[in-house]
């Protein structure tokens, strides 16, 4: 016929879209909730708990002693009931004295995102990533200490998809100079986490975090003092290209990541270099 146009067809979202928008809308809920009062755990506890809900999967202890998991009092968060998606523990230092669910608070969590498998004739609720976000301290240098949020892929191996990283605001500055718009978006992030966006770090950088690696000390002794009020987005083996144009780097070897600024680049501007290595799969346990 003519003058007919032929629309174009729309795509059903993917899996992956699926999923995290789901967990987008469970979270979002989970992080309006009003805190209440809660059991505390030590980390052993959260720790083998955790290793049920995610199908065997197991922290590594170099992980565990990086995020200083085992100094931390545990609790557990959830949208309602314990088969809520997903499942988040959230964890306080011990000397706190009591403990609530007041994600906002955490200095520390571990997220397990759970999907429902419908291809079977029964519902099942299916594991498929790990999250984490907590705080790697530099007791000698406050000014290094890092926020950090981690994503592993649960239905892959248990292998490191993301890592986000603090960053300074005269980092970001300097950087972002070197990047169109669209590239900004895809490799800088702003923390803490946009509660009703919590999907967009890999894991939840909570206000707790924020507020630890921004005290008033350390915001006055980076350069500019501007704070941290950002992160860089590491997809592991997907975003290399812009990473290395801003001036940051990825490596992996013998089951290491390591991200980081290159020190040359670093001198350069007058910022910190800095790096961070995590183990590129979690344990089975």
């Amino acid at each position: 016929m003519a003058g007919f146009i032929e629309r174009p067809k729309i795509q059903p979202p993917t899996a992956e879209a699926r999923n995290r928008a789901i967990g987008n809308y469970y979270l979002s809920l989970l992080l309006k909730r009003a805190p209440e009062l809660n059991d505390k755990r030590p980390f052993s506890l959260a720790h083998r708990a955790i290793i049920s809900d995610a199908n065997l999967a197991s922290i590594p202890p170099s992980l565990i002693n990086q995020l200083g998991l085992e100094d931390l009092e545990w609790t557990w968060c959830g949208a309602g009931h314990m088969n809520s998606l997903p499942i988040l523990r959230i964890g306080r230092p011990i000397e706190d004295g009591y403990m609530t669910t007041d994600v906002n608070k955490a200095t520390a969590t571990i997220e397990v995102a759970r999907r429902i498998d419908l291809s079977q004739d029964t519902e099942n609720i299916v594991p498929f990533t790990m999250r984490f976000g907590g705080v790697i301290k530099d007791d000698k240098n406050p000014e290094n200490n890092r926020a950090v949020a981690l994503s592993y892929d649960l239905e892959n191996g248990n292998r490191l998809t993301e890592v986000n990283v603090s960053i300074s605001g005269s980092e970001f500055i300097a950087y972002a100079e070197k990047l169109s718009r669209k590239e900004t978006s895809e490799v800088i992030v702003g923390i803490p986490t946009d509660i009703n966006q919590p999907y967009e770090t890999a894991g939840l950088i909570t206000e707790g975090m924020y507020n630890k690696i921004n005290e008033p000390s350390v915001r006055f002794a980076i350069a500019n003092g501007h704070g941290f009020d950002y992160a860089a987005i590491f997809k592991i083996g997907k975003n290399s290209s812009i990473i290395k144009k801003a001036g940051y780097y990825e490596e992996r070897q013998d089951g290491i990541v390591t991200v980081g600024l290159k020190k040359e680049i670093a001198d350069k501007e007058g910022l910190l270099a800095w790096k961070f290595s995590v183990p590129e799969f979690l344990q089975k346990a």
